[in-house]
């Protein structure tokens, strides 16, 4: 990537630079209440948490919720595809892309990147390598 590209921050090369948010529509994502089992038990959909994000596509998550419990609560649709970023804690800037559709907790930012402004996977090595090359 580097020898390719350059040093996302130093920028050798000179590429534009653009923020996140003009590549798609962030949001986070969200947590039913624990207490309400009924958003848990017999869940169907995925449910991400950011330390889950390890590996550059992901596709099984540990925990799922309810339709129920994204139409009544903070949870949101992650849609196949999005770009996951873990926000904070030993879990900033960790960064995969769901082969599913699927949902996330509070933790983690998500975009359905427009393919036409971005390229999904070109944006998670350059998020992933500026986090290495930063520490």
């Amino acid at each position: 990537f580097i020898k390719m590209f350059g040093d996302p921050i130093l920028n050798p090369k000179g590429h534009k630079k653009k923020q996140l948010q003009y590549f798609g529509e962030w949001k986070s994502g969200g947590t039913p209440p624990k207490k309400e089992k009924k958003y848990y038990k017999k869940g169907n959909i995925p449910w991400f948490v950011s330390g889950e994000l390890n590996d550059i596509y992901i596709s099984e998550s540990n925990l799922y919720i309810t339709k129920e419990a994204i139409q009544k609560t903070s949870a949101q649709n992650v849609k196949s595809g999005s770009l996951l970023i873990g926000m904070y804690d030993s879990a900033a800037l960790k960064t995969s892309i769901t082969k599913i559709d699927a949902s996330c907790n509070q933790a983690i930012a998500f975009s359905k990147i427009d393919e036409k402004l971005g390229n999904t996977l070109f944006l998670l090595f350059c998020i992933q390598i500026s986090k290495i090359i930063s520490i």
